[in-house]
């Protein structure tokens, strides 16, 4: 269900801003790894690697495995700091997963079948209450997206995350009942005198 990316690290000997400067200027993206009850590790990525991966979108919602010495371990990005003119990673969190760990991510919403609408076949126009979802769940249960079927939906109607088929393992933090897509009529055109 998750993807999983794969870096090699290097483990981060000095800390600080000066520590980390020159970790950029070897094109390296100093990284934090925290959690499962564990000490934390100061370790360095490949930061172009990391940054083709970031680019592409999503990757909050990927699995890292991070090789330190041999050893694997298997990190899910919770944090990452721009620079706020290039938009470069410049530090990373990545949270250790463990066996019993629960995470929550913001999974993106996708509408299917929206040419095929009663709602908007009659003029109605498709609103996205909510663009992502807050969800609960294993690391490994992390879906891409949530899609949604909007091809019974009439003009007035809603669809609510208890409509939602999710998948197994996962669930909505807000434990409310709310909308999150809706259909409604288009605002009548004002003509002019």
């Amino acid at each position: 269900m998750t993807d999983v990316l794969k870096f090699e690290a290097q483990e981060k000997k000095t800390v600080g801003k000066g520590a980390s400067r020159q970790l950029r200027r070897e094109d390296k993206v100093p990284a934090v790894i925290y959690g499962d009850n564990q000490p934390n590790l100061m370790i360095s990525l490949p930061l172009n690697k990391f940054n083709t991966e970031y680019q592409k979108g999503g990757i909050k919602t990927k699995l890292i495995e991070v090789v330190l010495n041999g050893k694997s371990i298997t990190t899910l990005p919770k944090d990452i700091q721009l620079h706020p003119v290039t938009d470069i990673p410049e530090h990373i969190d990545l949270l250790r997963i463990g066996k019993d760990t629960i995470v929550q991510v913001a999974v993106a919403v996708k509408v299917i079948n929206s040419d095929k609408s009663t709602g908007v076949k009659r003029g109605g126009v498709v609103n996205m209450v909510h663009r992502e979802l807050l969800l609960a769940c294993h690391p490994s249960k992390i879906p891409h997206s949530i899609e949604v079927d909007i091809a019974e939906l009439d003009i007035g109607q809603n669809i609510h995350i208890s409509q939602i088929k999710l998948p197994e393992g996962v669930a909505p933090v807000d434990k409310s009942d709310f909308t999150v897509i809706s259909i409604s009529a288009r605002a009548e055109e004002e003509v002019a005198p």
